[in-house]
């Protein structure tokens, strides 16, 4: 979190996530952005001490 903070101005910090990691037929890789950039921060949402990112073009099978 700090360190997403420390790069909130600049696009050098992203959070990759892979989906489907294991099976490679359906393995998807998304590059979200940081959740405090201008570009990221409306698709923060606070929980407790985390962050969670809601994933609308992740589609569970």
């Amino acid at each position: 979190m700090d360190a997403a903070r420390d790069h909130a101005r600049s696009n050098r910090y992203r959070i990759p996530l892979i989906t489907s990691a294991l099976v490679p037929e359906e393995r998807r890789v998304f590059d979200l952005p940081n959740p405090f950039s201008a570009q990221g921060r409306d698709r923060l949402s606070m929980v407790s001490r985390g962050v969670r990112y809601p994933c609308s073009s992740v589609r569970k099978g």
